[in-house]
């Protein structure tokens, strides 16, 4: 169960529904990472995840009332069998991102 920064909620002003929404997507995310886990045709449906975490961050970004820019995101790499560095990525957040091309998640294919 997800609980907010509430220093963070109150200076970015967030609404109850919104409250609610950002509660309903950090449960969505975490079942995300579950369901990407236990997939055993993770080569197959890796992009799916993926693309299904970048709409959920996205989502995160407009409820917490922050422009949305895909550089900020924060939850992209951290699935369990994502290959892409994370430190070197830690380090270039919002500037750029490095993706390794044979990761399920984010590779070329």
């Amino acid at each position: 169960m997800a609980v907010l920064n509430e220093i963070m909620a109150t200076k970015q002003k967030i609404t109850p529904l919104q409250r609610g929404n950002l509660l309903k997507i950090y449960d969505d995310i975490e079942e995300l990472f579950n369901q990407a886990a236990k997939d055993e045709n993770i080569s197959i449906n890796g992009r799916s995840y993926a693309d299904k975490l970048k709409q959920a961050e996205f989502d995160l970004q407009k409820n917490w009332n922050f422009p949305e820019d895909e550089l900020f995101h924060k939850y992209w790499n951290k699935f369990s069998r994502c290959t892409c560095p994370k430190l070197d990525n830690e380090e270039r957040f919002g500037f750029d991102k490095i993706f390794l091309s044979d990761c399920p998640f984010h590779g070329n294919f």
